[in-house]
């Protein structure tokens, strides 16, 4: 028969084990979503929400890391000297992509526009929509295009496929060449692009 002691014991470790599972589940979310936010899948039609949603990203860390201290005596405390690194590199992230965007933020949580990355117009071609952006580094750069396949998955949310970008460049005519094959067409812009940029992207 077990003591106490020992059904203690057993009981603690079944918790931390849990423990352990939900902050190896929270943390790969974390990963998938810093992922979805370099190499973007995955985004809201509203500015103001993406810079919120990925605030709370790269805050995550964070909050599990005092999550985990704030736990019992009996918690891992181990996992928390995981999630430090993690979370000094989230800050990082989040601090540098803040003083880029600095200049813009005021204007995205008041009117819901991002100048960076403005969505110019939307275009649809043989039932498919593709999204226009003009991105916008500030004065010492010049603008650039960016053009997005985008599917509702719900309202709000649309699923992202990058179809072709240039810089320098203010605009761009989408034609369908064939079934499978998109053209983007960049007009000359000025004298830094004097000539037209012509890419077919296979879809």
């Amino acid at each position: 028969m077990a003591s106490g002691n020992e059904t203690q014991l057993f009981a603690l470790t079944k918790t931390n084990r849990r423990r352990i599972v939900v902050l190896s589940a929270l943390t790969a979310l974390y990963l998938v979503l810093v992922a979805n936010w370099w190499q973007v899948w995955l985004r809201f039609e509203s500015p103001r929400l993406n810079y919120v949603f990925m605030a709370f990203v790269f805050a995550s860390p964070v909050i599990l890391l005092w999550i985990v201290w704030t736990l019992d005596r009996g918690a891992p405390k181990a996992i928390a000297w995981i999630l430090v690194p993690v979370s000094v590199a989230s800050v990082w992230l989040f601090l540098g992509t803040g003083l880029l965007m600095a200049f813009w933020i005021p204007e995205v949580l008041t009117s819901d526009i991002d100048r960076s990355f403005e969505r110019v117009r939307r275009e649809r071609i043989d039932g498919e929509s593709f999204s226009v952006y003009r991105t916008n580094g500030g004065a010492t750069t010049s603008f650039g295009v960016v053009v997005r396949k985008e599917g509702v998955v719900f309202p709000g949310l649309v699923r992202v496929s990058p179809i072709c970008g240039c810089y320098p460049a203010d605009d761009v005519h989408l034609t369908r060449i064939d079934a499978e094959t998109v053209r983007c067409e960049f007009p000359p812009y000025g004298p830094g692009r004097p000539d037209a940029v012509i890419v077919d992207v296979a879809r």
